[in-house]
């Protein structure tokens, strides 16, 4: 498994989900919500905070993750309803798709 740290440290996706964050901000049927597996929250909420990201960030022991979704891998996304059932999952991240992915997935959902 990819070290959660090492995600921050590279953090390529972390624009894209600040502008969807942004995008979304205001809608009441839907929240950008980071998740993460380190286990230092103190790393995550300094490297927040530098970077002036302003989406949630919640910690998760790997342990939860994989209980709630199955085995995780780094980046992935996930859509989960009210309920709490997974309703869209993508591993990975591509910048050419990723942002067109998430809003096709949010507006299928709706």
């Amino acid at each position: 498994m990819i070290s959660p740290a090492a995600v921050w440290a590279a953090g390529e996706e972390l624009p894209a989900v600040q502008k969807l964050f942004e995008e979304l901000r205001n809608r009441t049927d839907v929240q950008v919500v980071i998740v993460s597996t380190d286990e230092k929250l103190s790393v995550i909420t300094r490297f927040i905070a530098q970077t002036h990201y302003t989406f949630p960030v919640i910690q998760l022991s790997t342990e939860a993750v994989d209980k709630m979704v199955g085995i995780a891998g780094i980046p992935r996304t996930w859509m989960v309803d009210a309920s709490g059932a997974v309703r869209f999952e993508m591993l990975g991240y591509d910048p050419a798709d990723w942002p067109d992915r998430v809003m096709q997935q949010l507006a299928a959902l709706k």
